[in-house]
């Protein structure tokens, strides 16, 4: 199995941090403004992370656009959530999760995705791989940034 993670330190408590992520993910303009390679997300069935919530997404990876559906399989807030991809991404990818520990006045937000197929991913997908951790890394610091600024 092929795990990818980011990690990233936000001067904020847990509850601004789910806050903020159910923001950006509640209607297309606040997904675009998150990121440059969103094109659209909406809630199908439910929203703000609760369990058996199902929202659709677009956004370009690897320069590339994709059409991604999500189920939300777990809620802890304001400590995080888990879900698991659509098919057909779901046959590669398990699942997901973003979680938001305290760490002092800081908390920590950690983005992560679980890959099955390692070898063969890291083989015929690594370039597409290393997009996706890129992917990540701006997502969270555009979210510290976002939520940082919110505080002030």
């Amino acid at each position: 199995m092929l795990e990818l993670t980011d990690r990233v330190t936000i001067k904020a408590a847990p509850r601004a941090v789910f806050d903020a992520l159910i923001h950006v993910f509640s209607s297309t303009d606040n997904y675009r403004a998150w990121n440059h390679d969103h094109i659209s997300c909406e809630w199908i069935r439910g929203r703000d992370f609760c369990p058996g919530s199902r929202m659709f997404a677009e956004e370009y990876l690897h320069g590339k656009p994709h059409r991604m559906r999500f189920a939300i399989t777990g809620s802890e807030p304001p400590y995080g959530f888990h879900y698991k991809m659509g098919f057909p991404f779901s046959l590669a990818c398990r699942a997901g999760f973003f979680k938001i520990k305290q760490e002092g006045d800081s908390v920590v937000l950690e983005a992560g995705l679980s890959f099955r197929f390692k070898a063969l991913i890291l083989f015929f997908l690594k370039k597409r791989m290393l997009s996706l951790v890129r992917h990540m890394k701006e997502e969270g610091i555009a979210l510290r940034e976002m939520v940082e600024k919110a505080g002030k």
